[in-house]
């Protein structure tokens, strides 16, 4: 934990050493720079192989611990600000000061016309190979290397970690009934993310909660503490709530620029429908596997 160089800093310096006391199962790297040639964008030298939805941004909460709608802190004119910490650490968005080709920090444009990193929009931020979300990934990165630097960073990539098991007790806790005792490993983890902890020492999360809303704040809690580390899709999966999640439109950001420094946001919908089919809650048998064995019956909807 080090919310002493600056909040959050040991949530992002955690993704960047191979061996350290939060890995409990992890893939060691040597020296490279790969996760910053897939996620940075052309201005950094990266392939932007990810863009992050609006639907994550609004995920994190503010640095008080509250949620967007509820937080005092939150201004729509100016989204980015005060925000959890793990938000500056996992997405880039318009404004981001960030390390450059050249070596010094300099902001990343999002804003959708002349001057920005993705100029090649339209209104409702389309680009050419893609839609735009109005913002690039972060989380795991290096934030002193850009793609085109010589990698150094002794990277592991995460299987398993503390935090997902203080995350996986929190919800034992709840679903068991014991939902008073889930507040203890959550404040954990939110007060490693640099999370304010308030006069109730609750680290923004409601007090008394019923074993629903524990639900939901812990499910939450897995968004943005395991965003990018390949959990999301198992867990609404088993959560049985993908139908729900991946359905109808991601929502992107449609950022304008109006003056030397004042934007304009619009929370727009993405142009290709989410179609979660029920049957997708299994996944299909092989062809291969069944001819194997005729009496395998594959599973239902495919």
């Amino acid at each position: 934990m080090d919310n002493a160089t600056r909040p959050g800093n040991g949530f992002y310096s955690v993704f960047l050493k191979r061996v350290n006391s939060e890995y409990i199962l992890a893939f060691n790297r040597g020296p490279q720079r790969e996760m910053e040639s897939y996620y940075l964008p052309g201005s950094r030298s990266g392939s932007l192989v990810m863009k992050p939805t609006h639907n994550l941004v609004e995920a994190f909460p503010m640095k008080d611990g509250k949620s967007i709608t509820e937080s005092p802190l939150y201004d729509p004119a100016n989204p980015y600000l005060n925000r959890d910490p793990r938000f500056d650490y996992s997405i880039i968005y318009n404004g981001l000061s960030y390390t450059s080709n050249t070596g010094p920090k300099t902001p990343i444009w999002t804003y959708q016309s002349a001057g920005s990193t993705i100029p090649n929009t339209t209104s409702d931020g389309y680009v050419a190979g893609g839609y735009f979300t109005g913002y690039f990934s972060r989380k795991m990165l290096d934030e002193n290397l850009a793609s085109n630097t010589a990698g150094t960073t002794d990277r592991g990539w995460s299987l398993i970690r503390y935090a997902e098991i203080l995350l996986n007790y929190a919800e034992a806790l709840n679903e068991t009934g014991a939902t008073d005792k889930a507040y203890a490993p959550l404040k954990q983890i939110r007060e490693r993310a640099g999370i304010l902890p308030g006069a109730d020492g609750l680290y923004g999360m409601k007090a008394n909660m019923t074993v629903e809303e524990m639900r939901s704040l812990v499910q939450n809690e897995r968004r943005i503490e395991l965003a990018f580390e390949d959990h999301r899709f198992n867990d609404i999966r088993r959560w049985m709530i993908a139908e729900q999640v991946l359905t109808g439109f991601n929502k992107v950001m449609i950022i304008t620029r109006t003056g030397e420094t004042t934007y304009t946001y619009r929370a727009a919908s993405a142009p290709r429908p989410l179609n979660f089919r029920k049957a997708m809650y299994l996944l299909p048998i092989p062809l291969t596997e069944i001819q194997k064995m005729p009496l395998m019956v594959q599973n239902p909807g495919y």
